[in-house]
């Protein structure tokens, strides 16, 4: 037996195994396969990429049954593992990245599937095999055949680089895949009318044409860049002379014959060539190539969208497509295949991205080879079975990158876990609960770097408006908007924000202890500090912790008032910081993030109609869609009677410390009110431009207001003149009945996003709507907006009703529906979804105790397209003395997968303790925990956890 292992050893080519071959620092693994039997080295593919890594095999115990998990490590981040997945999954389908701690790690080196040579079998390196695996599987002759492919690849730019010193070229001129398009037109370019920029020098500005419908069109490039982001890096300081340019891949052809259409040839000195390059030509080694990590993690199953980058009636070759981008190459490539009209259709894509922001970045770089790509969403089933139909692409490492903090790695069990948080969340929010649908998506949204975070950002503002918490919900809806300034969810988000009957009132300052005096000017400082630490961990199958979340988040919200005499004037700063102790810890990534989210001066005068606001503001009302950067003017015409001009440029970047000068717009509206003491009246027309040429949204409207003591209604509506389209019509109705009851309405029927414009650019390889409207025309730009814009529907009846002194019960039902849209200029037709429906019922005991404690409990049932759900959950407040108050909670979650067939368990308890000290000062503290069982093809994985917080605010 021992004779056959030596011999087996030295057959087989092993990964590198020693004490030290690995970093144990490094927190990450790949999760290869899990079984219920032993896994031995006969039934495990042997790849060269494993080599330098540990292969390793744990073990847990799960309701009597020993499961066992193949692993690979260990990795630095997410990101890291991530981009060797695709490399591993022909083999290992099904694999994904995890977290494992410390306690794993050191113990893997016990664990090892074998020990094994370094570097290959004997008979390996006997033969010439060197590191090249010696295996008689076809998984090992794809593998031979993979790394063969690989340094074909590799020789190709010296014979480019041969090509190019024929032609007269430099090898860099015509190695470097990559421009910058500057600018189209459809006359001829005049090369004295072109800005000369010092960042020009040392590349190529040129001038390519192609004909399009008749017509010769004209295109300024500077060239040429061996990566995207190399590209990418230099278009800023482009921007302001050549607004809209973007980044493409250019052909062979076009960078040999770039020469001809050059400007300025004789004022530019040639490029120097790139080290690798300048090596090879004085007949030295070429220096060693380095492996980087990628910005962000790559083939994340939990990412919801992908890039379209082609459509056939045929099936795919993957040898006749060109080679993607280096930045891309860790992405997926992969064909999804579909049935219209009784035809089979093959769709080419590249995923997966968690936000359409982060797929659009990369659509410019991918136009010159696949013109008309644009960002789709894809179920969980299509990402799952993506590595069915992958298409392997070798070439060179992606280009280094800049490091980041390390990223959570989610599982599909955690993925399922957030999935429930957030149908909790919304549960809460239906029921009445808006304390624990707070908490819900606070959490939520303590988990960094997760698909999740976008709809628990708008949720927890949802939650606040509804809890009475106006000013909060201001700062979430407008923190949302900051960070998700555009897509579906903007536009819902603006249209919330008008519906608070608050939203345009600042928030009250605490009162002061004084004498009114008439004419005294006095200035008032009103606001609050908050912060609080937060502490998460997390519990693996084997007892192990990892610490995921240790940070630090401050608020400021500063108001400085004058009040007395003639003028009035107003000023309002709120800034947040969070530092991340991890990031500091590690040294990976930035640590602390800082930003401000409002800073404005507000004038008034009394004995003046003018009043004024400048600065960064949030508005809701008057056809404005949110925040921006800009003024708001009012001049009044009688006491209830006012007109306001309102023009600025739309936030709508991340980086709320810049302004975007591509969009700006220009609206009046008038106030009107108060009717009959009850009706107030909001007329608008607004016009919004983009890139100084297109009109992007010309509507007119009405906001109405009716408020009673036991009813109220906000109704707007919003007409768009240029597309002769409602863009939404919104309904909110109140009525409380003699015996206490009350009745709630919601219509919400819009256009999703709001339509602009600027819509049409989805799936485009335009670089902005100016050139679009030159390609296709103004009246057809517009039609493809219309086809990119679909129409949301939601309806939601709910009602309360008290059953006496001490219990009420409520209860809501929602529907909601996404329309579909058409298929035009090469985006595919997109089917709307299903009706979903949900049901939330809840109890609220009051002195179930004591006087002055309170007792709730709700249950959720949900219906939608992809599972159903049921959940239980018990709230209590209770005070214990006149300064503590005690909320524990729990709540139970089950939940039935359509698409893989997997159920999930959840229970999740919590306690919360406040302590008031007077009315300026708060202590805050809360701890809990949280157990899944996730049931998937008979195996179960059991997730743990606990948090803590700790914080106080401080009113002034």
């Amino acid at each position: 037996m021992g004779g056959a292992l030596l011999a087996l050893s030295l057959l087989l080519p092993w990964p590198a195994l020693a004490s030290d071959d690995v970093d144990l620092n490094n927190p990450y693994a790949i999760q290869l396969r899990l079984a219920s039997t032993p896994i031995t080295p006969d039934n495990v593919a042997q790849l060269p990429v494993m080599e330098g890594y540990r292969l390793y095999v744990s073990t847990y115990v799960s309701q009597g049954i020993t499961w066992y998990r193949l692993r690979m490590g260990f990795f630095s981040s997410n990101a890291e593992a991530a981009a060797l997945q695709p490399r591993l999954e022909q083999d290992f389908p099904g694999s994904w990245v995890t977290r494992v701690s410390m306690k794993e790690r050191k113990a893997s080196a016990k664990q090892l599937l074998a020990k094994r040579a370094v570097k290959g079998g004997f008979l390996a390196r006997l033969f010439g095999g060197g590191d090249k695996a010696v295996d008689t599987t076809a998984a090992a002759a794809n593998t031979t055949a993979a790394t063969a492919a690989t340094a074909m690849a590799s020789q190709a730019p010296a014979e480019v680089a041969k090509a190019a010193v024929k032609a007269g070229e430099t090898p860099r001129q015509v190695e470097a895949p990559y421009a910058i398009q500057l600018m189209l037109t459809k006359t001829p370019i005049d090369p004295n009318a072109v800005p000369r920029l010092p960042e020009m020098t040392g590349y190529r500005v040129y001038v390519s044409t192609v004909d399009r419908g008749g017509i010769t069109w004209y295109q300024l490039r500077i060239g040429f860049f061996t990566t995207a982001a190399e590209a990418t890096a230099l278009q800023p300081a482009l921007e302001k002379k050549f607004p809209g340019n973007w980044v493409m891949r250019t052909p062979q052809e076009e960078r040999l014959a770039s020469a001809n259409g050059e400007l300025w040839a004789k004022d530019k000195p040639a490029p120097e060539p790139a080290p690798a390059q300048a090596a090879a030509e004085a007949g030295l080694a070429a220096p060693p190539v380095r492996t980087v990590r990628p910005i962000t993690p790559k083939v994340d199953l939990t990412a919801p969208y992908a890039i379209q980058l082609m459509l056939s009636e045929t099936p795919i070759s993957p040898t006749a497509l060109p080679q993607l981008p280096v930045a891309l190459r860790a992405y997926r490539l992969y064909v999804a295949e579909s049935a219209q009209g009784g035809k089979a259709i093959y769709q080419l894509r590249l995923g997966f991205f968690t936000t359409t922001g982060e797929a659009s970045q990369y659509q410019r770089a991918l136009a010159a080879d696949f013109p008309g790509n644009w960002v789709t969403k894809v179920p969980i089933v299509e990402r799952r079975d993506s590595v069915r139909t992958q298409i392997q692409q070798t070439g060179p490492a992606p280009a280094p990158a800049t490091a980041q903090r390390p990223l959570r790695a989610l599982t599909d069990e955690e993925e399922k876990t957030l999935i429930e948080l957030m149908d909790q969340g919304r549960k809460a929010i239906t029921r009445g609960d808006y304390p624990r649908a707070i908490q819900i998506y606070t959490k939520v949204l303590t988990i960094p770097d997760h698909s999740y975070q976008q709809d628990a950002q708008e949720f927890l503002g949802l939650a606040r408006e509804r809890n009475g918490q106006f000013a909060h919900a201001k700062a979430e809806y407008e923190r949302y908007l900051e960070v998700y300034p555009e897509g579906t969810g903007a536009d819902r988000v603006r249209q919330r924000l008008a519906g608070l009957v608050t939203a345009t009132r600042a928030p009250q300052e605490r009162l002061k202890k004084s004498e009114r005096r008439d004419q005294a000017v006095r200035w008032d400082v009103g606001g609050g500090i908050n912060q609080y630490y937060r502490y998460d961990v997390n519990i693996d199958q084997d007892g192990n912790q990892d610490v995921l979340q240790s940070a630090l988040s401050s608020d400021l919200d500063v108001n400085l008032r004058r009040r007395g005499g003639a003028l009035n004037v107003r000023t309002r700063l709120s800034a947040d910081h969070r530092y991340d102790f991890l990031s500091a810890s590690t040294n990976n990534g930035s640590a602390s993030a800082a930003r401000i989210t409002t800073l404005y001066v507000d004038l008034s005068h009394r004995s003046n109609p003018w009043s004024g606001r400048l600065g960064r503001q949030t508005q809701t009302s008057g056809g404005v869609l949110g925040r921006y950067d800009g003024f708001n003017l009012g001049y009044r015409l009688a006491p209830r009677r006012q007109l306001n001009l309102v023009a600025g440029f739309p936030v709508d970047i991340a980086n709320s410390e810049q302004i975007t000068y591509k969009r700006y717009f220009v609206g009046i509206n008038a106030d009107l009110g108060t009717y009959a003491d009850a009706w107030d009246f909001n007329l608008f027309a607004i016009q919004q431009i983009a890139y100084d040429a297109v009109v992007d949204r010309r509507a007119v409207g009405t906001e109405v207001r009716y408020f009673r003591p036991n009813r109220s209604l906000f109704g707007l509506f919003d007409y768009d003149i240029m597309f002769g389209k409602v863009n939404t019509m919104l309904l909110l109705g109140n009525l409380t009945l003699p015996d206490k009851s009350t009745l709630s309405l919601t219509i919400d029927v819009r256009k999703s996003p709001v339509l602009t414009t600027s819509n049409a650019l989805q799936g485009q390889p335009y670089g902005t709507i100016e050139t679009m409207r030159y390609v296709l025309g103004v009246n057809r730009t517009r039609e493809v907006a219309l086809d990119r814009t679909p129409t949301s529907r939601t309806l939601t009846l709910g009602a309360t009703h008290p059953i006496n002194g001490r219990v009420q019960i409520n209860a809501d039902v929602t529907v909601s529906k996404l329309g579909g849209t058409p298929a035009s200029e090469g985006v595919l037709a997109v089917a709307g979804t299903g009706d979903e429906f949900f049901i939330n019922t809840q109890m609220i005991v009051n002195h179930l105790i004591r006087d002055d404690d309170v007792t709730i409990l709700g249950a959720r049932y949900a219906n939608t397209s992809t599972a159903t759900s049921t959940s239980l959950n018990f709230n209590m407040r209770y005070p214990v003395g006149n300064r503590w108050r005690i909320n524990p909670r729990a709540h139970i979650d089950y939940r039935d997968n359509f698409t893989d067939k997997s159920k999930l368990i959840g229970i999740f308890p919590s306690i919360r303790a406040d302590y008031r000290l007077g009315r300026l000062f708060q202590l805050e503290m809360e701890t809990g925990g949280d157990w899944s069982g996730n049931f998937f093809n008979g195996a179960r994985e059991d997730t743990y956890g606990y948090y803590a917080t700790l914080g106080y605010r401080i009113n002034f």
